[in-house]
């Protein structure tokens, strides 16, 4: 999840290229699924994003940012080329299929990281996170996504259920608190001054 998740890098091998464990590019390692780039409004800018033919039986696929592109492709079209996670040659190849806009995972004020995503189909998480979109995030109560997803699974524990607007808030909370505070210091600031200068006019007067 943007700005509410764990960010886990890996190496990755690049068909057709030699290169030393050590100089394996790295990038950020992500799971999707096939509706999830849509839920996020994340575009994918060339290529496709993943479907629901991309199953467990299916060649193995991966999607790229635009940063991994700059950076792993220049000037290069990376549809079609073939990538696998570390240096490993049983490892398995997985075809780029799409490249998708880039995203700010650690905080607002990050540059974009080369990113790589494996469909969670392929290759399951421990723990997912789930993304619900709604026509406006204030319309649907979380009591009622909780609902929903026990009438399909009534025994899976559901925990830390948020808005993206509350995300965003906690995201931005230090900076806003740091903000307030050089609000306040620099009021207080502008109060002594005042203080000061009416001060020095009495003196003067007096004299």
């Amino acid at each position: 999840m943007p700005l509410g998740s764990t960010n886990v890098s890996s190496q990755i091998s690049i068909e057709g290229r030699e290169l030393s464990p050590a100089q394996l590019p790295e990038v950020e390692f992500r799971r999707a699924v096939h509706n999830y780039f849509a839920a996020m409004e994340i575009p994918v800018v060339s290529g496709r994003g993943f479907t629901v033919d991309d199953g467990p039986t299916a060649p193995g696929v991966c999607v790229i940012n635009r940063a991994a592109e700059r950076k792993l492709f220049p000037g290069e079209n990376p549809v079609g080329r073939r990538v696998r996670m570390g240096s490993d040659s049983n490892t398995p190849w997985m075809t780029i299929v799409g490249v998708i806009g880039d995203v700010k995972h650690s905080s607002l004020e990050e540059t974009p990281k080369p990113e790589l995503y494996i469909t969670a189909r392929q290759n399951p998480p421990v723990s997912p996170f789930v993304v619900v979109r709604t026509a406006d995030d204030r319309s649907v109560p979380l009591s009622a996504v909780r609902d929903a997803v026990h009438g399909i699974a009534p025994n899976t524990p559901l925990f830390d259920l948020k808005t993206m607007t509350e995300i965003r808030h906690e995201a931005v909370a230090e900076r806003r608190f740091t903000v307030m505070l050089v609000g306040i210091f620099g009021g207080l600031a502008l109060v002594l001054l005042g203080a000061v200068l009416a001060l020095r006019s009495l003196v003067r007067r007096a004299r």
